[in-house]
């Protein structure tokens, strides 16, 4: 259904070949729901993205919705392929959303 999509958000992976640059990559949350903004910023590290999606509402599980609480995602590059390893939510999850601005170190 089209409109579980809406402003859900996706994250695009792009690297330079000979010359050119070409998508490689469309990332996506696992747990993808309307509205999550998921892709409002997003950090590289080494072989590790980090991609905040503030309005999205679910625990690391999944579960317990709290509206609006964020998360951020992170996913690891192993060889060619990016692939989502974890989901971050705060301990003290309320109307907070994470993930809406990142800086990593």
């Amino acid at each position: 259904n089209a409109d579980t999509r809406i402003r859900a958000g996706a994250a695009y992976v792009f690297e330079k070949g000979t010359g050119s640059w070409s998508q490689t990559q469309k990332l996506i949350a696992s747990d993808r729901t309307a509205y999550d903004l998921f892709g409002h910023d997003v950090k590289l590290l080494d072989n590790t993205v980090f991609v905040g999606a503030p309005l999205q509402d679910t625990d690391a599980s999944g579960a317990n919705p709290i509206s609006d609480g964020g998360a951020i995602y992170v996913f690891a590059k192993s060889g060619n392929s990016w692939s989502q390893s974890q989901k971050l939510v705060g301990s003290d999850r309320s109307y907070g959303l994470l993930g809406g601005s990142l800086s990593v170190s």
